[in-house]
């Protein structure tokens, strides 16, 4: 019985230490309005950071934030919002096409700017053949929507989404890849070969599969990477 009633006691203070660390906390009530960015894209940033105990509220005419949270923990958001709603920030996106294929024997040399892909896509897909068919690489600013042909055989269409200062990265939306390819009547038409939303962290390489390459039995692979 003893222990029972030591082991409460000491659970009781552990829990009073608890709160008392937590009311220590000032909750404070702070507005951010918006110069550059939308104040319902930054709640979307802005929530992950708010405490179970925290709130936040858009007003939408105004374009305004009204963040309600701890003293320290709103300082951390402020941070956070400042690195956010700053003029369209611009981005390079670099893009190679891969043919990636198995082969017996001795595979083919892979090229150098393949080489830390290669090895990646061999350690998980068991792949020894590599070949460059395309590669772009463009700049453009937060919104811009990009059309570009690489390479004359294939088409890409993307537009580069908001950078977001938490994670780290960018968003690539409305990625469609196309592949050009010559009907009966020798008419040029693209035929789609993938379609998706990229969340990039910036300076990281992304690996797709897009698809297998017709009469083959090589995969496509997309390289991505966007940098700042």
């Amino acid at each position: 019985m003893k222990r029972f009633v030591l082991f409460t006691l000491i659970f009781t203070l552990a829990a009073f230490g608890a709160l008392a660390q937590q009311a220590d906390g000032k909750v404070v009530v702070q507005t951010f309005k918006f110069k550059f960015k939308s104040a319902d894209k930054a709640a979307q940033m802005v929530r992950p950071l708010v405490s179970s105990g925290g709130s936040v509220s858009i007003q939408a005419g105004a374009n305004t934030l009204v963040v309600t949270d701890r003293s320290d923990n709103v300082s951390r958001i402020a941070d956070a919002i400042e690195d956010y709603d700053v003029p369209s920030r611009t981005f390079k996106l670099e893009l190679k096409l891969v043919a990636a294929g198995r082969v017996t024997g001795n595979p083919p040399a892979v090229p150098e700017d393949l080489r830390e892909v290669s090895t990646k896509l061999a350690g998980v897909l068991r792949f020894n053949s590599f070949e460059k068919l395309g590669e772009l690489a463009v700049a453009g600013r937060e919104g811009d929507v990009v059309r570009r042909d690489v390479d004359g055989a294939y088409h890409a269409d993307f537009t580069i989404g908001e950078y977001d200062p938490v994670t780290g990265t960018v968003q690539v939306s409305d990625f469609q890849l196309g592949r050009y390819h010559q009907t009966a009547a020798g008419k040029k038409e693209l035929t789609e070969v993938l379609k998706t939303t990229l969340n990039l962290k910036v300076g990281q390489t992304v690996i797709l599969g897009a698809s297998k390459l017709p009469e083959s039995n090589r995969a496509l692979m997309l390289i991505v990477v966007a940098r700042q």
